[in-house]
């Protein structure tokens, strides 16, 4: 009993590390590029959004100037903000190192 409840927290553990980004909790690149296309692939209802791209270009000088830690921090920020201001089915995904 106790080893089938813990190969299923295991199965989940690597579902999310390998679903979302550690640092920002968004979707990896891959799984967000693979929801985005499923979404566009559909058959039938209304296909109508927007795709928004950011790219923080001062990133790397936060990161130069302050460090690595307030440079996450600045992902992790920005990764919030944009979570608050989007609809709950909404995809957000880092789409590379600096880049929503």
């Amino acid at each position: 009993g106790w080893q089938q409840i813990e190969i299923r927290r295991y199965r989940q553990e690597l579902t999310r590390s390998g679903t979302f980004d550690q640092l920002t909790g968004c979707l990896n690149g891959k799984v967000f590029t693979s929801m985005v296309d499923r979404r566009a692939a559909r058959p039938v209802g209304p296909r109508s959004g927007a795709f928004l791209v950011i790219h923080p270009q001062h990133l790397a000088s936060i990161n130069l100037r302050f460090g690595l830690e307030w440079g996450d921090e600045a992902l992790r920020l920005i990764a919030s903000a944009i979570r608050s201001a989007v609809r709950k089915d909404d995809l957000i995904g880092r789409l590379g190192t600096s880049m929503f």
